[in-house]
């Protein structure tokens, strides 16, 4: 899955989505239901246990809160690195 700081995300219809099939994926967003773009929760995301969670580029000398998702403790303690 494709997820953006604060659980954005992005489903069928949209051109993450067709990478992500192209690569051989199965797209979790669109397992969860979203269609374009939408978001996801931190307990969706963990409970779909996806393969691969590509993130942009985390720069620990700006943090914001919509990163601290990708920082959460039930993310580290799920074995998954985003």
């Amino acid at each position: 899955m494709i997820l953006q700081p604060g659980g954005f995300t992005a489903g069928p219809g949209s051109f993450e989505h067709d990478l992500l099939t192209a690569a051989g994926f199965t797209n979790v967003a669109a397992d969860a239901g979203i269609e374009g773009y939408g978001f996801l929760s931190l307990e969706v995301l963990l409970l779909a246990n996806p393969a691969l969670i590509v993130v942009p580029v985390d720069n620990p000398a700006r943090p914001s809160i919509a990163e601290a998702m990708l920082r959460h403790p039930a993310m580290r303690a799920s074995g998954r690195r985003a």
